[in-house]
């Protein structure tokens, strides 16, 4: 019987999108990928997914491998595809300063990408308004039959052929080959990352995309992240439901994440580094001191609700099942922490572990709103706190 070791729940989208991803290994160490829809109505989308590879494969099959899978019992099988992405490649060559070698092969994939989908002439339909909006689009456009947008450089697994891990994000109607090319510079100069280097070349020139068609292709990305969420009810929006009052969340640019390291001897300073906190998200990948065997997050200055977006160590979720977590509390990947200069602290690291990566995302809030939330939770007010949960899961979608 497969045992489940990894499992990752997009839960903050649309009903219609909410699936949980596991990595599942069987008596012999072989894995492989299974996705599953969270609700009945995304059970097409889970189906369509299955059927974008085999179309993508039959289309594109001579440019890159696509990850096999199978529809079975209302969930997709993959292959659990091993190697390193083109995005873990490009962030070891800026780390050992090699920057125009990242930038070369940051081009080369970027030239088989263009290649890949310049078959046909772009047009705006009806389909492409709804998921994308009009835009205000002058010249031509070139594109494929079916287009997966989602072609990010953390997608590509580096091979004889390269394979692409994800193509949940494909569509048959026209969208500019561009705007692929946009999305993969876009997610790739990541100023926060070991990537920082690559921020420095001007690669959007490089392929026709102006200053004028960054802002279209901006507002394309953020109506597709509209249309990824429609009818999903932020968190932010549930003060009213969760608590006698509520208070708005607020949005703190210059906070940090600081991530300590105890090496044995407790957190200090000179053990930790930080991260910004940017639009509310906290991100970081960091080589783990050796001897490492606790670490605390800091989520910036501020009382305030965290969801945990991310959190393992060379590649397995870690468990905050015993974490510390002063005047707060957790339910699910939701912490919420009602002090100034909240943390989580005493996650525990495996031994020898190397690599940790974090992603949070950081909502500031009013104490007193924090501190009732925290009444309400299951761990403190056990009565009610099942109703309360479920109440909270109805709001989530889950």
């Amino acid at each position: 019987m497969a045992q489940l070791i990894f499992s990752k729940y997009s839960n903050e989208r649309s009903r219609r999108f909410a699936i949980r991803t596991d990595i599942m290994e069987e008596a012999d160490k072989s894995r492989y990928v299974k996705k599953t829809a969270l609700s009945p109505e995304g059970e097409k989308h889970v189906e369509r997914i299955g059927l974008w590879g085999k179309k993508l494969e039959a289309l594109y099959g001579s440019f890159f491998f696509f990850n096999r899978g199978k529809v079975e019992e209302g969930s997709l099988y993959l292959e659990y595809v091993e190697g390193r992405t083109l995005e873990a490649v490009l962030d070891e060559l800026c780390v050992k300063g090699e920057t125009e070698k990242a930038a070369g092969m940051l081009r080369e994939y970027l030239d088989k990408v263009k290649k890949m989908y310049s078959g046909e002439r772009f047009i705006v339909t009806d389909s492409f308004r709804e998921v994308f909006g009009g835009g205000a689009f002058s010249g031509e456009f070139s594109c494929g039959p079916i287009t997966n947008i989602d072609m990010v450089c953390s997608n590509l697994v580096l091979g004889e052929k390269p394979t692409v891990l994800d193509y949940e994000w494909t569509f048959d109607f026209p969208i500019p080959c561009e705007f692929v090319l946009y999305r993969i510079i876009r997610y790739c100069q990541d100023p926060y990352s070991d990537r920082k280097p690559l921020c420095n070349v001007d690669f959007y020139s490089a392929y026709g995309i102006t200053e004028e068609l960054g802002e279209i292709f901006l507002q394309m990305e953020l109506k597709f992240q509209e249309y990824l969420t429609a009818g999903h009810v932020p968190m932010r929006e549930m003060y009213q439901d969760m608590t006698p009052g509520n208070a708005p969340l607020q949005i703190v640019p210059t906070e940090e994440l600081q991530v300590f390291f105890d090496l044995g001897e407790g957190y200090t300073q000179e053990n930790s580094r930080r991260y910004p906190i940017k639009e509310n998200k906290g991100a970081a990948k960091v080589s783990l001191p050796l001897g490492c065997k606790r670490i605390r997050l800091d989520p910036g200055d501020n009382p305030c609700a965290v969801s945990i977006v991310r959190l393992t160590i060379d590649g397995e979720r870690v468990s905050l099942k015993d974490a510390v977590i002063e005047k707060g509390c957790r339910a699910g990947h939701w912490v919420y922490i009602a002090k100034t200069d909240p943390f989580i602290a005493d996650i525990p690291v495996p031994e020898n572990g190397k690599e940790l990566c974090v992603g949070l995302m950081v909502y500031p809030a009013d104490k007193n709103v924090l501190e009732g939330i925290c009444r309400q939770l299951p761990q403190n007010k056990p009565r009610k706190g099942k109703m309360f949960l479920s109440k909270v899961k109805r709001h989530l979608g889950r």
